[in-house]
């Protein structure tokens, strides 16, 4: 009987110190990738934030968001100084050291651009493109295909700052080509007034998936199933569509 009731008095403390570490905020960190992750007058805003303060705020889970570089970003959250880490793409080398959600936060798929009077073609097949220069933001990963692709056919992959230079560099004729998520190109593009002068060349290169990916310092085991939980319910209630709606119709 004293054995049950010590049990029962350890899982009730343990519950209630998972509940309380639960309580205080958690940091949540980005980068700036608009029209996902921005910050403007010191706020956070984009796709991703909203998604992942209205996901929150559903769970009644308190959260800061602090804009930091990609690479800085990624180490904070894996040696715990931050508790997870948006959006985040899904390889196989980071599953050791992050905690991902089941449910895609957003998808945008990876794409090829080109000049809006270029009269290249492409129907698929990377081996056609090892006669032209593409542009990848450094440090960007587009899928296992494309990756691949660049070692087995030898791209020429130009490495950029980012997708804003990558697109002026293509306008410029400085690139023929240049690859990333559709939004995220065609933002830059319109933010940079070059809208206009480029145009889609190819889609679905990837699925483009990204995640919220948690640290593995500490148990967050339920808190990625209710994350998981809340994303589901806002994809059935029209909350994705309303969010990404609002992208679109800015455009």
């Amino acid at each position: 009987m004293k054995a049950a009731l010590c049990r029962l008095l350890v899982t009730l403390v343990l519950g209630l110190a998972q509940h309380e570490a639960y309580a205080a905020p958690l940091t949540l960190v980005t980068s700036h990738y608009p029209p996902y992750c921005m910050e403007e007058g010191g706020q956070a805003k984009g796709v991703a934030v909203e998604l992942v303060k209205e996901a929150f705020s559903r769970m009644q889970q308190d959260i800061t968001i602090v804009f930091v570089p990609f690479a800085r970003a990624i180490e904070m959250v894996r040696t715990g100084q931050a508790d997870a880490i948006f959006p985040f793409a899904l390889r196989p080398e980071r599953k050791q050291f992050f905690n991902y959600t089941t449910e895609k936060l957003l998808s945008d798929p990876g794409a090829l651009f080109v000049r809006a009077d270029s009269n290249i073609t492409f129907d698929g097949d990377f081996a056609k493109l090892a006669s032209f220069s593409i542009g990848m933001p450094r440090g960007t990963y587009q899928g296992d295909a494309f990756m691949q692709a660049i070692q087995t056919y030898q791209l020429k992959i130009e490495e950029t700052k980012d997708q804003e230079q990558n697109v002026r560099k293509l306008v410029a004729k400085h690139l023929d080509i240049v690859v990333g998520p559709r939004l995220l190109v065609q933002d830059a593009a319109q933010r940079i007034n070059e809208a206009a002068s480029i145009k889609l060349l190819y889609s679905d290169i990837s699925e483009g998936a990204a995640f919220v990916a948690f640290s593995m310092h500490g148990n967050r085991a339920e808190l990625i199933t209710r994350l998981d939980q809340t994303f589901k319910k806002m994809r059935l209630d029209g909350t994705y569509r309303r969010i990404f709606g609002a992208v679109s119709a800015a455009k």
